[in-house]
């Protein structure tokens, strides 16, 4: 079996980076919640914009070392929580609880469907 190994200082440029930016409009403010930050490249753009927060989700563990360095910098306008996309819910009610979020349930959904 053939596997491609990158290596590990190989840098990833989020795709569409300025497209959704120019979307989510952070120069206006609010609290945005990257549930892939990986390597933080949404983030790091939506921080520098002074009125805007950012709540991480990312389950693995790297991210949670990168994510180190942006606290450093962002301290009250960042929280990064290594947890898994399924738990957005939780979350967003702890660190978030006046922004309204709309998650359905998988297991809702699927139910409706049977």
């Amino acid at each position: 079996m053939n596997a491609t190994i990158l290596p590990e200082k190989k840098r990833h440029y989020p795709v569409l980076l300025n497209e959704i930016i120019s979307i989510i409009t952070p120069q206006y403010g609010g609290t945005f919640i990257d549930c892939t930050f990986g390597q933080g490249g949404y983030t790091k753009k939506i921080l520098e914009y002074s009125k805007s927060k950012v709540i991480a989700l990312d389950r693995d563990e790297k991210s949670k070392i990168i994510s180190s360095n942006i606290k450093k910098k962002f301290k009250n306008r960042f929280f990064f929580k290594n947890k898994k996309f399924s738990q957005i819910k939780e979350i967003a009610r702890i660190l978030a609880p006046k922004i309204p979020l709309m998650v359905k349930s998988w297991k809702k959904i699927k139910k409706k469907k049977s």
